[in-house]
């Protein structure tokens, strides 16, 4: 997630559908020999962050084809930050918003859910199991997504669609995590998710969700967060390093309405969703910028990332290993962690080659600092 360098806000976005101008009055669209048209309406879609977030843009492509789909008789208007001011627990709170109806649709992290009851996107926080754009891509577009998405009318929501974001790794804004042993007693910046927190204590790490980059108790920067490429490039300092093959898994949203909401759409509006949410998860792994377009802007703004040696990358993996095989007793989550490896199988993914502007090209081994170190002469 961003992080918040001020007080956070509230914006309601309108997204215009300029070729229905009666909308705008509450006019009803003109009907067809085929019957009346159904009354327009207007849904709000909630997101946990302003509009400095990447993923606003996925939002935005949602709403726009939704009103070019239903000829006008929907219009998604944004609700920026709805749970303002900003804070690590604005994903639950958005989550809670759509499933009592405070808000018709809304795109929230499924990392999140685990904390509020929903078990079946927990394979998505696998750890080290997704470390490509490619495998993520292909997981929101296919079977594996669906059926994911379908669980949650069980939960009192409807999963419209699974839109990639982005993959986590670590940042540390001194020094380099390449190693396994760097993460013992390591107080690392994380979101809200049990998954998340219970992957890094099973890495040695201590988990903190904190409201920005700074800690609370030290005012000082955190030794490591966990975000992706496209965040840290413009949050975080000059000299901070990210660890290129050390990918946790990916970041994810999901498009969810409310069950009441939906149910008043007509049967073809409800499909305009659909085929909206469907044309949006299409559209955001086709634009996501390229893993290795991302690192060369990242290293050429002062900051650098390197590889961890291939053994410190198994040492990793064997950590979370058990918490790997108390996911797999699941027999759910076995069959969805076990999808994913098969589709991972038949993808072909090329090697991460760091781009020129991230020498060294491996892990250099620095100490990972605690704090900033101290003044040159």
């Amino acid at each position: 997630m961003k992080v918040r360098a001020g007080m956070a806000r509230t914006a309601a976005i309108g997204v215009a559908v300029l070729a229905v101008p009666a909308l705008a009055t509450g006019c009803r669209v003109t009907g067809t020999k085929a019957g009346p048209a159904p009354p327009a309406v207007t849904l709000q879609l909630a997101t946990v962050e302003d509009a400095d977030a990447e993923y606003i843009d996925d939002a935005r492509r949602f709403a726009d084809e939704v009103g070019v789909l239903t000829n006008g008789s929907v219009t998604v208007t944004l609700l920026l930050e709805a749970d303002a001011p900003w804070s690590p627990e604005s994903e639950q709170r958005v989550t809670a918003m759509t499933k009592a109806g405070t808000t018709e649709l809304a795109m929230v992290p499924p990392r999140v859910f685990d904390t509020i009851g929903i078990h079946g996107f927990e394979p998505l926080q696998t750890p080290f199991l997704i470390d490509s754009p490619e495998l993520a891509g292909a997981i929101t577009t296919g079977d594996i997504a669906t059926g994911m998405l379908a669980e949650l009318e069980q939960q009192g929501l409807v999963g419209l669609g699974l839109v990639y974001d982005g993959l986590r790794r670590p940042l540390a804004p001194h020094g380099a995590l390449t190693a396994a042993d760097q993460f013992d007693g390591l107080l690392i910046r994380v979101p809200i998710s049990g998954m998340t927190f219970d992957m890094f204590s099973a890495l040695g790490a201590v988990a903190d969700a904190g409201a920005n980059h700074r800690t609370a108790t030290t005012g000082e920067l955190y030794p490591a967060m966990e975000t992706q490429l496209d965040i840290a490039a413009s949050d975080y300092p000059v000299g901070s390093t990210v660890t290129a093959n050390v990918v946790f898994f990916p970041k994810f949203n999901v498009l969810l309405a409310n069950p009441a909401a939906f149910a008043r759409l007509s049967s073809d509006q409800q499909g305009a969703l659909r085929r909206a949410a469907t044309d949006t998860v299409a559209a955001a792994v086709a634009t996501t910028a390229d893993d290795e377009a991302m690192a060369q802007s990242f290293c050429e703004g002062g900051r650098r990332v390197v590889m961890a040696a291939g053994s410190e990358v198994g040492a990793m993996r064997a950590r979370v290993a058990p918490l790997v095989t108390r996911l797999r007793s699941d027999p759910a989550t076995h069959r969805a962690v076990s999808a994913i490896e098969h589709l991972a199988g038949t993808l072909t993914i090329p090697p991460y080659r760091l781009p020129p502007a991230c020498a060294p090209r491996t892990g250099d081994g620095a100490p990972l600092l605690t704090t900033p170190p101290p003044p040159g002469p």
